[in-house]
């Protein structure tokens, strides 16, 4: 009997989605693919290649989260697998993960590590909580001016060994694992994260929870970074998600927050000349 499900949210792009699929054991996990848009004939080349995956046709463009949830609304397994399409396990990476999840119910999310097509690891992939005094330091023009800010060095977990396990509070959205009764309980992924910063929300409700958030060194998947967030405009999406995530954790203050992350170096130049 089939453990955990994956839930991949495709976007337009077919070869990326056919050579993930390519790299998944199928008679380990359940396979849902939600077509969030793709071009005509799509589902029928699909169907074709993969009669055994679960196809679900979103009414529109969902966005991450939304896609995601409509997904694990068909999943049958214990646990759920959420995994951009631009990317490809490597070998005994859902082994592995399964068998960490099963062995530690106390943890709430796994995440595996992140690598590059040539094998190299991302130089940043899950950090600590973001609140307004990380998000000043890690995401804004003190970041730029003073990249080695010891708050931002500690936020993006800088001198962390990533081929070990180890304890974070955020993982990447590209790939992680959560138990389907936990992510229920803590309501799924808020939908009004179309793209970005979708993980840091969910991530801080599961450590509300007490629970765990960790990332195997044992457990790889490269990652094609930027393949399909080409086809969306998304500065714009970036900084409203942004601007979500600080007022809805932090209220008035994650407000100012982001206003002041919201900076450019030339607008600091003026106001540090007037």
């Amino acid at each position: 009997m089939k453990k955990i499900s994956i839930i991949i949210v495709h976007y337009y792009i077919e070869s990326i989605l056919f050579d993930c699929l390519a790299t998944i054991d199928q008679k380990r996990a359940e396979i849902i693919v939600v077509d969030n848009g793709s071009k005509p004939g799509f589902k029928q080349r699909f169907l074709e290649k993969y009669p055994h995956v679960v196809y679900i046709k979103s009414p529109k463009n969902l966005g991450y989260g939304a896609g995601n949830n409509l997904g694990a609304q068909k999943a049958t397994t214990d646990y759920l697998f959420f995994l951009n399409p631009d990317t490809q396990l490597h070998k005994n990476a859902l082994k592995n993960i399964l068998e960490f999840a099963q062995k530690n119910p106390h943890i709430g999310i796994i995440a595996p590590t992140l690598v590059h097509e040539n094998g190299t690891y991302f130089s940043q992939q899950g950090s600590q909580l973001l609140t307004p005094l990380t998000a000043l330091f890690a995401h804004s023009i003190l970041h730029t001016l003073w990249k080695k800010n010891p708050i931002a060095k500690h936020f993006w977990l800088a001198k962390i060994d990533q081929k070990k396990n180890r304890k974070v509070a955020v993982v990447p959205g590209t790939a992680f694992v959560i138990s389907k009764k936990l992510f229920d309980n803590i309501g799924r992924f808020d939908p009004y994260f179309f793209l970005y910063f979708e993980e840091y929300d969910l991530c801080k409700r599961v450590l509300e929870q007490n629970k765990e958030v960790w990332m195997l060194g044992n457990a790889l998947v490269t990652h094609h970074w930027g393949v399909t967030t080409q086809l969306r405009p998304t500065k714009k999406i970036y900084a409203r998600s942004f601007e979500y995530y600080l007022v809805k954790h932090y209220g008035f203050l994650g407000k100012i927050t982001f206003w002041l992350t919201q900076i450019s170096a030339r607008q600091l130049v003026a106001f540090l000349i007037l």
